[in-house]
């Protein structure tokens, strides 16, 4: 995965930004994941090709990241996953933030000649609660969540990939 930022042999920050610059970059190899400290490489990007992906840094192979590295996203993504009770979700490759379903304003009634059961959302089954009261709040607390690790990655494409939304009708939508 990428890192959006690493420390050189002098001990100096550097974001993606410094990747490429000529004749020779300003940082000073070996480099080191920003978070964690271990080894990392550069990889430039390479405009004459389609396939080319923007400069970025990333963990050589076979290294992981350390247990409290903020830039290990595997590790990110499954901790986002067990904090959000049920509001997100991993599938197919992708981090997917399940949208409940929102009451509308009119239904809590109050406006003359409306029927505020006519547009009751759907209840749980039985107990005449709704699945609204359940999620809403779970569901905005995740969001904050996957905002804030997109903010820490400084909203790489590549990680802002790895996160779709998926409205109650079942409709992905791309997070940042």
């Amino acid at each position: 995965m990428r890192i959006p930022w690493v420390w050189d042999a002098r001990d100096d920050a550097y974001d993606r930004s410094a990747i490429g610059i000529k004749p020779h970059p300003p940082y000073v190899i070996p480099l080191r994941c920003g978070g964690c400290d271990i080894e990392v490489s550069v990889r430039s990007a390479n405009a004459d090709t389609p396939d080319s992906r923007a400069s970025h840094f990333f963990t050589m192979p076979g290294r992981k990241h350390k247990l409290t590295c903020n830039f290990d996203l595997l590790r990110r993504g499954k901790e986002l996953v067990d904090a959000s009770q049920g509001t997100i979700v991993r599938r197919e490759g992708q981090w997917r933030l399940k949208c409940p379903l929102l009451a509308r304003p009119s239904t809590r009634g109050g406006a003359k000649g409306s029927d505020p059961q006519a547009r009751r959302p759907r209840s749980t089954g039985g107990k005449g609660k709704t699945a609204v009261s359940k999620l809403r709040g779970p569901a905005i607390a995740s969001a904050k969540r996957i905002v804030q690790l997109l903010d820490a990655f400084k909203h790489d494409p590549e990680t802002v990939a790895q996160f779709a939304a998926v409205a109650p009708s079942g409709q992905r939508h791309r997070v940042g």
